[in-house]
């Protein structure tokens, strides 16, 4: 979105603050019905971290944002980073999860797909005429085939950017594929849980879907 629009970094994130005030706002309301527990700490794993590796990773990272952003040559930050992966640390090449990382590149596929199917853009064309239809697109579409997937595929039939940034962020509630960071989420319960994940699943989905509906309910005041 930030490159399709030609935007600037002050008009990307400027929207973001709505966001932030509407997350601290919902997990403040949160805290008030979370029971106070004492935690064993003997049940806790020692976690050691090395700092020399996490270093270089932070330094990638700022490479990338400085790279999205414009401030330098994209391939730079590519080719630092896979140099790294490739000669220095190569378990940053070989542990990642391939399957989860094709299956976010098939809702790509399926967008392409579907920006060239003749009903898909005429029942677009019907639908994106007004801020608040953007906005309602954006968060709907993006519990099918995830929000930044679906931010690719709105963005064609709108230049309304606004409406489209609010409602595929928190399209990113809702469904376990709206967002790409409810599946690490989910990956990572499978991994380490101790209790079964399709039941973490089950109150993660019931409560996403109502925080889903009260976002929407609440960010459509102002729009």
């Amino acid at each position: 979105m930030y490159f399709y629009y030609h935007l600037s970094i002050n008009q990307f994130f400027n929207p973001a603050f709505i966001i932030l005030l509407l997350g601290m706002f919902i997990l403040g309301c949160l805290v008030l019905f979370v029971k106070n527990k004492k935690i064993n700490a003997n049940d806790l794993s020692k976690i050691n971290l090395d700092y020399k590796k996490c270093l270089p990773v932070i330094i990638l990272i700022i490479f990338i944002f400085l790279g999205i952003f414009e401030v330098i040559n994209l391939w730079i930050p590519f080719a630092i980073t896979l140099i790294y992966g490739t000669y220095i640390n190569r378990s940053t090449i070989t542990d990642v999860d391939y399957s989860l990382l094709l299956s976010f590149v098939g809702f790509f596929l399926i967008v392409g797909i579907l920006s060239r199917n003749q009903l898909v853009i005429g029942s677009l064309n019907h639908l994106l005429n007004t801020s608040h239809q953007v906005f309602f697109s954006g968060a709907l579409i993006s519990q099918i085939i995830s929000n930044v997937p679906g931010a690719v595929l709105i963005a064609k039939f709108t230049n309304d950017f606004y409406p489209l940034y609010l409602g595929v962020n928190i399209g990113g509630l809702g469904s376990l594929v709206a967002s790409l960071a409810n599946l690490l989420a989910f990956k990572q319960v499978q991994a380490y849980a101790n209790k079964s994940s399709w039941q973490f699943l089950k109150i993660f989905t019931l409560n996403n879907i109502m925080l889903l509906i009260l976002s929407i309910i609440l960010i459509s005041f102002i729009i």
